[in-house]
């Protein structure tokens, strides 16, 4: 089944290093998986876009030795397209209740959050120049003037208007 699936199979010892991993995803990217095989996941180090923070939280979460839902991270394979993943995992157990590792399943989720990207790109520019819009506009000066504020500093804003662009935009 796993073999039919756009999705992948692993699996990690007690030690959180990965003994198995299945399914064509990955290797439809161009992905080596054995050089995955005996790592753990902050082993591999091909995972970007995760900050230490969600590192911390993830380890905290295994060692603990508790389910995960949709772990995110960006892989970039040797064709260099940036990929997006998200995994899931439930701890193992042996016949005597001891910790044996994990399994998981990951999913290829590039499609939604390049789709999520672009809808906020939309909400934040204007469709016919792609300049930021005033939603733009209003967020980033709310985030400058904190800032300001926050170190005690002035913060200035300078606003060109266009006579009539409106009318010259709309057409």
């Amino acid at each position: 089944l796993v073999s039919l699936s756009t999705d992948w199979y692993w699996e990690q010892d007690a030690q959180f290093r990965f003994t198995r991993i299945g399914g064509p995803a990955l290797e439809r990217f161009g992905i080596d998986l054995s050089t995955m095989l005996g790592k753990s996941r902050w082993e591999v180090g091909q995972f970007h876009s995760v900050t230490p923070e969600q590192w911390q939280a993830h380890q905290e979460t295994l060692l603990a030795h508790l389910p995960f839902r949709d772990f995110t991270y960006e892989i970039r394979p040797p064709s260099g397209e940036k990929r997006w993943f998200s995994i899931s995992g439930n701890p193992a157990f042996d016949e005597n209740g001891d910790f044996a590792g994990y399994h998981g399943v990951g999913t290829d989720i590039t499609e939604r959050v390049n789709a999520a990207e672009q809808y906020r790109h939309l909400a934040h520019h204007d469709t016919l120049t792609g300049l930021p819009n005033r939603v733009y506009v209003n967020e980033t000066l709310a985030g400058a003037l904190e800032q300001a504020a926050a170190w005690r500093r002035r913060c200035g804003f300078l606003m060109i208007d266009l006579d009539r662009f409106k009318s010259v935009n709309d057409t």
